[in-house]
């Protein structure tokens, strides 16, 4: 906190002190060249700050990211690319896991591990310099796009120095996203794709093709990372062909060259994918085989979540009014005008650019930007067709489409060159309202940084990557200081027949000095309802301690919070072991004896 303030005082002075002579300036190509060395001094100083902070406290790895660090570890011993998890089939939680292919999550991340950890670097350190490279590459493609959005102010005096500054320093303060997973890889790469996609329509001869081969490269790279990131590629696909209009040999040539740097990528990822030992595999949860009622049931529940879209508007809002602003369609109806609003960007922007012809428009960034944040929801739409999770809800997929709409409402905020028509002047209007609340938030949100309340934490947080500053400094894990996970470590080691039952998994998946196939994630009652056990089987029990009933279990919902497990209340003497008030933890034990058999029902 001391370092924020004395960081917080630095950028003030320069502020005030670039405003100064700013306004000693009289060429406005002057002003303007200051401007943007005021923006990109203060978005890569706040960026360095936010890369120190998070490189030196301990690393808090989740289930996903532990999940693929298991299977780089796997892969390192000879035994593949492989996890010891739940066949889709099987549910058991009695008999030892099975070492099965990982398709549920694509094979880029996994690879990176085990190329670096071959090195003999520490794991910590792995998934330190893996975030701090894309938090880098990130802010300094998200830095250009920010200087294209704020192109009719950097040439004004005084009044658009303060606005501008405040975005500069929030938005890598509050809105990096966290080193716990391979989001922040899609995240990164965004900015640059969108830049190289419409650059390369507007230069001609071979720099063209190299431009459009370094899209399809780096949209290949995002799925490797996450399945999700197909959404990009398609989207530069569809870019493309509406770039190029109807000159069909143009056309076919530079598809071909972006589809030809995106083919490796996505004959690797199916490699692994068909050599799965699974009998069906669901990457993503995606399942190709449900029937049509299924994926029209799918695409009905979809259109009621469509509404949590608006995040990407209304991320900067309190929480307990964004859960109102979020919830489904069909108890709040209103709120699909939120969601219009938000799909109504595209059009707005495109009013603003007024580039002439439709290929013109695309090859502008700001529109093509504004285009994407429409592609998204739809694609997780989509996506409800083919599996069961609710792609359209889970907030992370709207977290690269955060600095898409800021960006673009400062940009139909500020004004313009000519003469604007009355849609644009509302929505000029609008704009500049959304962006006064917005930086009255940071501004609150910057205060409470250093505010010793719930309210502060969570604004470090924030910026912590979910770190605890307590651990400052640290290069090392979360986990490694549990007295919890201690003592669950030592009782594996030197019991061979124990189960292990845990919400907290990603404390032992990537420890590979541990037997894996006896550590079983804690699921909800619906995928362990129907499925029996068969004694003799001890299990230890490893899980929240939510203050209640000592024997009550907990696994982890979708929004991270701790739900009753009510069907494991089936299990057998269910006894305390110890408690750990101070990491909210508990451990159970419970032993089955044989010739008994336990069937769980929801």
């Amino acid at each position: 906190m001391i370092g924020c303030g004395i960081y917080s005082l630095i950028t003030t002075l320069a502020v005030y002190l670039g405003d100064r002579v700013i306004s000693m300036q009289t060429s406005a190509s002057d002003i303007q060249a200051k401007m943007k060395t005021r923006i990109l001094a203060l978005l890569f100083g706040t960026t360095t700050l936010v890369l120190f902070l998070r490189f030196f406290t301990s690393t808090d790895l989740g289930y996903d990211l532990t999940v693929q660090i298991q299977a780089a570890q796997n892969l390192i011993a000879g035994k593949g690319l492989k996890v010891f998890i739940f066949s889709e089939a099987e549910v058991d939680i009695s008999k030892p896991l099975k070492l099965l292919t990982l398709t549920h999550f694509p094979c880029g991340y996994s690879l990176y591990c085990a190329a670096v950890l071959s090195l003999g670097l520490p794991l910590a350190l792995v998934t330190k310099i893996f975030g701090a490279v894309c938090t880098s590459f990130g802010w300094w493609g998200w830095g250009r796009f920010m200087l294209v959005c704020l192109a009719n102010v950097l040439d004004k005096r005084n009044f658009w120095l303060w606005p501008v500054s405040i975005v500069a320093v929030a938005c890598p303060l509050f809105f990096t996203p966290a080193w716990n997973g391979t989001d922040i890889f899609f995240w990164a790469a965004l900015p640059w794709v969108l830049e190289w996609l419409t650059t390369a329509a507007t230069i001609p001869g071979r720099w063209q093709f190299i431009l459009y081969a370094l899209v399809g490269f780096l949209c290949g790279l995002c799925i490797l990372m996450r399945y999700a990131s197909i959404v990009l590629a398609c989207y530069a696909g569809f870019v493309i062909v509406m770039q190029t209009g109807f000159r069909f040999g143009t056309l076919i040539r530079r598809l071909l060259v972006f589809g030809a740097a995106l083919a490796p990528s996505l004959v690797l990822q199916a490699g692994f994918i068909f050599s799965s030992s699974e009998a069906h595999s669901t990457p993503g949860g995606i399942d190709s085989a449900r029937n049509a009622a299924s994926m029209i049931h799918g695409l009905i529940e979809g259109a009621k979540l469509l509404t949590t879209a608006n995040y990407a508007l209304l991320f900067w809002v309190p929480d307990r009014v964004l859960r109102l602003l979020l919830q489904p369609g069909t108890k709040a109806p209103w709120l699909y005008a939120l969601t219009l609003g938000l799909f109504s960007l595209p059009v707005l922007v495109a009013c603003k650019v007024a580039a002439g012809s439709v290929a013109a428009m695309f090859r502008d960034v700001k529109v093509v930007a504004a285009g994407f944040i429409v592609a998204v929801p739809l694609f997780l739409w989509t996506c409800m067709a083919m599996g069961d999770f609710p792609y359209v809800s889970e907030l992370r997929y709207y977290e690269p489409l955060i600095l898409l709409v800021l960006l673009l409402m400062f940009y139909l905020a500020t004004p313009g060159n000519s003469t604007p028509a009355p849609l644009l002047n509302w929505a000029r209007g609008g704009a500049s309202i959304y962006m006064s609340c917005f930086l009255g938030m940071m501004a609150v949100g910057a205060v409470f940084l250093f505010v010793p309340t719930s309210h502060g934490a969570v604004e470090r947080r924030k910026m912590m990557s979910d770190a605890d500053l307590r651990t400052f400094p640290s290069i090392g894990l979360s986990y490694s200081s549990s007295s919890a996970r201690r003592y669950v470590v030592q009782k594996l080691k030197t019991e061979n027949d124990l189960e292990l039952l845990t919400n907290f998994e990603s404390w032992f998946y990537a420890d590979p000095t541990i037997n894996q196939t006896h550590i079983h994630r804690i699921l909800g009652c619906d995928h362990l309802h129907g499925q029996s056990i068969q004694g003799p089987v001890r299990f230890l029990i490893l899980t929240a301690d939510q203050g209640e009933e000592p024997s009550f279990i907990y696994y982890t919902g979708a929004d991270g919070s701790f739900l009753r497990a009510r069907c494991l209340d089936a299990l057998p003497e269910i006894r305390l072991v110890a408690t750990f008030p101070a990491e909210k933890v508990k451990i159970l034990e419970s032993f089955v004896k044989a010739g008994t058999s336990i069937t769980f029902e929801n």
